[in-house]
């Protein structure tokens, strides 16, 4: 249920990888644009992981319309499986009382599992 990349961890399935590195890539943005700032401390990420069945992701702060984009990024995730990364026959699913977004190929190996 965890990916590693690039000695990073975060407790969330692969299937969300591609979010991850959105939200990065915008944090990246952000901090090449300020570095410059007086006082300026770079924006970095304290966790990421999932949540009641969705993507979260925690910045040491929020600057003025962060919190916005990295809620639209959260918010993605509810397209997505956690584990594979399709958008096909995904929605959030209830298992022994954790919610999670799974696709029914997916789920399937999940209730096999148990």
């Amino acid at each position: 249920m965890s990916i590693r990349r690039y000695k990073e961890y975060y407790a969330c399935g692969d299937g969300w990888i591609t979010l991850i590195k959105r939200a990065k890539h915008i944090v990246r943005k952000y901090n090449l644009k300020h570095r410059h700032d007086t006082n300026f401390e770079p924006l970095k990420f304290v966790d990421i992981k999932e949540k009641f069945g969705y993507l979260n992701l925690y910045l040491n702060y929020y600057p003025k319309g962060m919190i916005k984009r990295m809620l639209r990024i959260e918010h993605a995730s509810f397209e997505y499986c956690e584990i594979c990364g399709t958008k096909k026959t995904t929605k959030m699913r209830e298992l022994h009382h954790w919610y999670m977004n799974r696709c029914d190929k997916c789920y399937k190996k999940e209730i096999q599992n148990i």
